[in-house]
C-alpha cells in the first residue's frame, strides 16, 4: 500500500492504522521468525507515520532528508549517505 506524495492527513492517517493493525506484533505472534519480522515492519511503520504527520518532518522529507538528518534535527544534510533511522527506507515506500 503507497500514498502519493501529496497525500492528505486523512490518507496517511488511514493507511498507518491499516499497516498498524496489520503488522502489530501481537496479531503476528504464531512464530518467533514472524513475530520478529512484524516487530520490524511496525517500527518503520511507526517512525514513517512520524516523518509524515508532522508537517516540518514531512517538508524535511519532501525536499530530500533522509530520516536520520529528520530526527537529529540536521535538517537536509546528509553524510555521504549513512542512514540509520529507518535505515534508509522512505517512509512514502511503506504506506
Amino acid at each position: 500500500m503507497g500514498v502519493e506524495k501529496g497525500a492528505s492527513d486523512k490518507d496517511i492517517k488511514n493507511a498507518y492504522r491499516k499497516l498498524a493493525l496489520k503488522w502489530h506484533p501481537d496479531k503476528n505472534s504464531e512464530t518467533e521468525e514472524l513475530k520478529t519480522k512484524a516487530e520490524k515492519k511496525f517500527k518503520e511503520v511507526n517512525e514513517a507515520y512520524a516523518v509524515l504527520s508532522d508537517p516540518d518532518k514531512r517538508r524535511q522529507h519532501d525536499l530530500g532528508a533522509n530520516s536520520e538528518d529528520i530526527d537529529s534535527g540536521m535538517g537536509g544534510m546528509n553524510f555521504g549517505g549513512m542512514g540509520g533511522g529507518m535505515g534508509g527506507i522512505d517512509p512514502n515506500q511503506i504506506f
